[in-house]
């Protein structure tokens, strides 16, 4: 099933009601029925530390600070004179809520003020069944799409315009042991600091293979997608064939094929082989 640009998004089936009882669960229902998907707020992460790196001046010289203040002069004006006597009094080294501001902004426009979907590259993974499809009895959804579609609510233009700040910003995450490089003065202006406070992680998450796209001053929420997106549905080792019929029931309307395949347990490592059952045709119009 997995194509150049595919991606895996892990939902359970069910979730328990307040009864006890398990049914169908609502989210991963209006996937298929509502055609949304849902961008969540970086601060509602279960890693503290995802999205939530604080930049800051630790190490910068005086020149690096001289730099920076030069950057926002304006060509006269009360402003130029109050940063010329800031870099002639080297106020930030005399006034420490400089130094403390710095980057202020970025983390608040990440953490707070920003909202991301996750997906995963991977379409077979032993611990994204567990984490996040209900112990293997859940489902990895397949999305296939370029740079232009990424489902965000933006129009392609947008995704991809070359003029000023775009609204979103999507890649691959990456993943290390130490923390990455934070300091405001050598990563202002480079793409690099985009990348160590939205799409860094610690190695330990390595496993996920994951895939974010990141909107920008739009708070958490749902975004409808085009159907022709989702292409596919893989089924946890331990689904059963009534799962699979309640997958299909809410793909009756669909407009394009849909790959419904399952996952088994190797008999000689430890793999989920991923074998295709059948394909539900688009739904065609008399």
């Amino acid at each position: 099933m997995r194509k150049k640009n595919s991606y895996f998004k892990y939902r359970p089936l069910y979730h328990a009601r307040a009864d006890g009882k398990r049914e169908p669960h609502p989210f991963t229902k209006s996937i298929f029925e509502k055609a949304e998907i849902y961008y969540a707020a970086p601060k509602d992460f279960n890693d503290p530390f995802d999205c939530n790196l604080r930049l800051h001046s630790n190490g910068s010289s005086d020149a690096e600070w001289e730099s920076l203040f030069r950057s926002m002069m304006p060509p006269d004006g009360e402003i130029r004179r109050l940063l010329e006597q800031a870099i002639q009094e080297m106020w930030w080294k005399t006034k420490p809520d400089i130094a403390n501001s710095l980057g202020k902004e970025h983390h608040e426009r990440v953490y707070k003020d920003s909202s991301v979907f996750c997906l995963s590259r991977k379409g077979n993974s032993i611990p994204m069944f567990s984490y996040y499809s209900d112990s293997h009895q859940g489902i990895a959804i397949q999305f296939d799409f370029d740079d232009p579609e990424v489902p965000c609510g933006f129009s392609p233009e947008q995704i991809l315009s070359p003029i000023g700040p775009t609204p979103i910003a999507f890649s691959d995450v990456d993943y290390f042991k130490d923390f990455p490089e934070l300091n405001y003065h050598r990563l202002q202006g480079k793409t690099q600091l985009i990348k160590s406070l939205l799409f860094t992680k610690h190695e330990d998450w390595s496993h996920e293979e994951e895939f974010r796209i990141v909107r920008h001053h739009v708070a958490a929420g749902n975004v409808q997608f085009a159907k022709r997106l989702l292409t596919g549905v893989i089924f946890g080792c331990k689904t059963t064939g009534a799962d699979m019929e309640l997958v299909k029931s809410w793909l009756q309307e669909w407009p394009t094929d849909v790959v419904l395949a399952k996952a088994t347990q190797a008999t000689d490592k430890f793999e989920l082989k991923i074998q295709e059952v059948e394909v539900v045709r688009a739904k065609t119009k008399n």
